[in-house]
C-alpha cells in the first residue's frame, strides 16, 4: 500500500509511460525466447508446412479476435473492484501458465502445443487490451497518445539493435525448447507487480450504509453511459469504413512465415543468422520512427490513410530483393522502415476512431480487426507459397517459384485498395492535423 500511496504522488502520464515502457522490456525480452523459437517448433517437431501454420495461427489467434470484447467487458464490470489492475494481475498469470505448460512437455503433440499456446498468448492479449486502454485514454486526454506508442515502440527496438535479437537467434540454436518456455513463463510473472502503475479508485468494497446507494447509482450511471456510447459507435458509419479500409489492408497476402522457411530451405540461413537479422530489422524501425515522430505534427490526416496504402504497396516490391546474406541485411532494413511506417499509420487511424469512456472497446476492436486479417493474411500467403512453390508436386514448381508468386499476388491485392479510399469518412481524408481532435467520436457527433 505504501507502495501505491507513493506511485500516486506521480503524474498521469509519467505513471502510464512507466506502465508502457516496462510492460515492453518485458515483452521484448520474452519475444527473444519464444518468438523464432515457436517458429521452429512448428517447423522441426510438428512438421507443418507454411500453410498449415497460417492454419494453426487461425485457432491461436481467438484471444486476439476477442479484443473488443475483453475491452467491453472490463469497461463496464469490474474484477475485484478494478477496471484495468486486476485484470492485468490475471493475464500475468495466465501467460505464465501457458508458457510453465509447454516447458513441461518432453514430446510435442499438435493438439497439446495449440492448447497452452492459445492460454499463454490470451494472457498476453489480455494485458495488451489493458495497456492499451490506459494508454488512449491518458494518450487522448493529455494529447501524449504519440509520445506513448512510441515509447512502446521504441524500447523493443532499441534492445532489439543492441541485445535480443542475437539473443533471440542464440538460444534458438542452442537452448532447449524446456528451457526457453521457463524464461518465458518467469517473465510473465514479472509484469504483476506493474499492475500498481494503473492509476484507478477501487469501485467496490465496504463503504458506509450511507454511501451505498450513492455509489450503486453512480455504478449503473457510468454502465448507463457506457452501454450508451457503445450503441453510438456501433452505428458510425464512418467507424466502420475505416476498420473496412484497415481490414482489406491486412488481409492481403502475408509473408513472415513464409520468409523464414524460405531463409532456411532455401538460402540455408542459420538460426543464428536469422535472429541477428533481427538487428537490421530494429534499425529501419528506429529510423522510421525517428522520421514519423519528426514530421507527423506537421503532417494532414489524409497522410495516414495514404501512407498505409503506399507502405502496403513497397513492402512486396521489397522482399523480392532477398536471395542472399548480404541482401537480407538490406531487405530487412528497408522492409521494417517502410513496415513501421504503414504500422504506425494505422495505429493512429484506430487511436481517432475511438469516443471517450470506451477507449477498451473500440480500440481493442480495431486491434481484433488487425490481428484476425494478419493471421488470415499468413494463411492466404502460405496457402500461395504452397501451391506454387515445393507442395505442389504436380508442376515440379520450386520454392523460389512459390515465393516470388506469393510477392507478386499480395502486391496486386494490395494495389486494389486504393479503390476504398473515396469511401473513407472525411475526417480520415481531411487537411487537419494528426495531433487535432477532430477523428475522434466524440467530437464528430
Amino acid at each position: 500500500m505504501n507502495l501505491d500511496l507513493s506511485l500516486a504522488r506521480i503524474g498521469p502520464f509519467w505513471r502510464v509511460a512507466l506502465l508502457v515502457g516496462l510492460t515492453a522490456a518485458i515483452s521484448a525480452l520474452s519475444s527473444a525466447f519464444t518468438n523464432e523459437k515457436t517458429t521452429f517448433l512448428f517447423k522441426e517437431e510438428l512438421h507443418l508446412s507454411v500453410s498449415d501454420v497460417g492454419t494453426l495461427n487461425i485457432f491461436l489467434g481467438i484471444p486476439l479476435y476477442l479484443q473488443p470484447f475483453l475491452g467491453a467487458w472490463s469497461d463496464l464490470f469490474p474484477f475485484l473492484g478494478y477496471h484495468r489492475r486486476s485484470y492485468f494481475v490475471l493475464a500475468s498469470g495466465a501467460g505464465a501458465l501457458g508458457f510453465l505448460g509447454l516447458s513441461l512437455l518432453t514430446q510435442y503433440h499438435y493438439t497439446t502445443v495449440a492448447c497452452l499456446l492459445l492460454v499463454a498468448i490470451a494472457g498476453g492479449t489480455l494485458m495488451g487490451v489493458m495497456v492499451n486502454a490506459v494508454m488512449v485514454a491518458v494518450g487522448n486526454l493529455t494529447g501524449t497518445f504519440g509520445i506513448l506508442q512510441s515509447l512502446a515502440i521504441i524500447i523493443p527496438l532499441a534492445m532489439s539493435l543492441t541485445y535480443t535479437s542475437h539473443l533471440g537467434g542464440y538460444v534458438t540454436q542452442h537452448w532447449s525448447y524446456q528451457h526457453c518456455f521457463q524464461v518465458a513463463a518467469l517473465l510473465f510473472l514479472v509484469y504483476a507487480p506493474l499492475a500498481l502503475l494503473i492509476d484507478e479508485p477501487r469501485v467496490t468494497g465496504a463503504k458506509p450504509t450511507s454511501e451505498i446507494a450513492g455509489s450503486t447509482q453512480t455504478g449503473q450511471s457510468e454502465r448507463s453511459r457506457t452501454a450508451a456510447a457503445l450503441r453510438q459507435a456501433a452505428t458510425d458509419r464512418s467507424m466502420w469504413a475505416v476498420i473496412g479500409f484497415v481490414f482489406y489492408l491486412i488481409v492481403t497476402p502475408g509473408i513472415y512465415t513464409a520468409q523464414i522457411y524460405f531463409m532456411t530451405d532455401v538460402l540455408h540461413f542459420s538460426k543464428q543468422f536469422i535472429g541477428d537479422l533481427g538487428r537490421f530489422d530494429a534499425a529501419g524501425q528506429i529510423v522510421a520512427l525517428a522520421g514519423f515522430m519528426a514530421v507527423s505534427r506537421f503532417l494532414p490526416i489524409r497522410v495516414l490513410v495514404w501512407g498505409a496504402w503506399l507502405m502496403d504497396c513497397l513492402s512486396y516490391p521489397a522482399q523480392m530483393l532477398l536471395h542472399d546474406a548480404t541482401s537480407a541485411k538490406f531487405v530487412k532494413f528497408f522492409s521494417s522502415f517502410i513496415g513501421l511506417l504503414y504500422s504506425l499509420c494505422l495505429n493512429v487511424l484506430a487511436a481517432k476512431a475511438c469516443p471517450p469512456g470506451i477507449e477498451g472497446t473500440i480500440y481493442g476492436l480495431v486491434m481484433a480487426v488487425i490481428q484476425l486479417g494478419g493471421v488470415l493474411s499468413e494463411k492466404f500467403g502460405g496457402v500461395l507459397y504452397d501451391y506454387f512453390g515445393p507442395l505442389n508436386q504436380a508442376h515440379h514448381y520450386t520454392t523460389q517459384h512459390g515465393w516470388l508468386w506469393a510477392l507478386s499476388i499480395g502486391l496486386g491485392f494490395t494495389l486494389l485498395a486504393v479503390i476504398f479510399i473515396p469511401f473513407l469518412p472525411a475526417w480520415a481524408k481531411s487537411h487537419e492535423g494528426m495531433n487535432s481532435t477532430a477523428g475522434s467520436l466524440g467530437n464528430r457527433h
